[in-house]
């Protein structure tokens, strides 16, 4: 009974653990078709933001929102601002990133947003769900 007890407090931890650190997204929309497609489902590391790295799929969190987006990392910060970003300077700034959808043509990202703040990404993607 003890070791029953004992075994099932573990599998909850385990449990808890694995929710604080990891994120089950599922996609909505079409602004990373070609890439992910709706209905698709991913995991995804939960990090701090300064952690991104360019070209990652990551889940941020607009400011203002509810959910989640889905997007691409273009370029990090002192890269330089691709083309048709609104932007002050020739480069991101510090402690931002620039988000790009994969479809271009259907996509809400930093070409409206402009540099988003690395503290609005939530997590990276580590791989698809069956």
């Amino acid at each position: 009974m003890v070791v029953a007890l004992a075994l099932t407090a573990a599998v909850l931890l385990a449990a808890v653990l694995a929710a604080r650190r990891f994120l089950v997204v599922t996609v909505e929309g079409i602004s990373m078709t070609p890439t992910l497609r709706p209905g698709d489902r991913l995991l995804a590391r939960r990090i701090s933001g300064a952690a991104v790295e360019r070209g990652a799929i990551v889940v941020m969190r607009p400011d203002g929102h509810r959910g989640y987006y889905l997007k691409r990392v273009a370029a990090v910060a002192g890269d330089p601002v691709p083309e048709g970003i609104p932007a002050t300077g020739a480069t991101v700034p510090p402690r931002t990133v620039v988000l790009r959808g994969d479809n271009a043509h259907h996509s809400l990202d930093s070409r409206v947003w402009g540099c988003v703040p690395v503290d609005r990404i939530v997590a990276v993607t580590v791989r698809a769900l069956a």
